[in-house]
């Protein structure tokens, strides 16, 4: 007796290979950083589109609209909408292609908890340069402190008894009747 195995559609994409095999067992958030730290973003571009050749095919309800996004947070709005779209499509049960990975090296091979360090790493080298040039200011604001604690100030005694001069100076030529300078 024969049996019949259906068929199965293979479509090569890693970044969905990698979605396929971790959605719903990890958390949304760590999926989401994982794949917006390691995919380019016409990766998260290009999976999101073959996501909608099968909303296109199989025509579910509740499918957000196609968005193109943009701006600096474009990676993330993609791969937001692509999870989004991910769980429309596993909810109402449609038959989705296996997506397979080719190249493997376009996979992310660590956990997801490891590409927070990985994505930790990196924020500090951006903090590193700003700590460079925060230090850099400090030291041209503590010279110029130096140069201003260096510099001679008249006393206040001395600025209060050269304005009191002038003002007796300036008090007597009135009083004699000279001009003003």
């Amino acid at each position: 007796m024969a049996m019949s195995t259906p068929s199965i559609t293979l479509v090569r994409s890693e970044l969905l290979a990698f979605v396929q095999n971790h959605f719903g067992k990890i958390p949304k958030q760590s999926l989401i950083q994982t794949i917006v730290n390691f995919y380019r973003e016409d990766e998260i571009t290009a999976a999101k589109s073959l996501l909608y050749e099968v909303v296109d095919q199989s025509k579910p309800e509740g499918v957000p609209r196609h968005k193109t996004r943009t701006g600096d947070n474009k990676k993330n709005y993609d791969c937001d909408d692509l999870l989004k779209l991910f769980a429309v499509l596993d909810t109402a049960k449609v038959s989705m292609p296996m997506y397979a990975a080719v190249d493997l090296s376009r996979v992310p091979s660590a956990i997801p908890g490891d590409v927070d360090v990985y994505s930790v790493a990196a924020n500090l080298d951006i903090v590193q340069q700003q700590l460079k040039a925060m230090a850099s200011r400090l030291a041209t604001v503590e010279q110029q402190n130096t140069q201003l604690a260096n510099t001679e100030w008249p006393t206040l005694s001395s600025a209060v008894q050269t304005r009191q001069t002038l003002r007796q100076s300036s008090t007597n030529q009135t009083a004699s009747g000279q001009p003003l300078e």
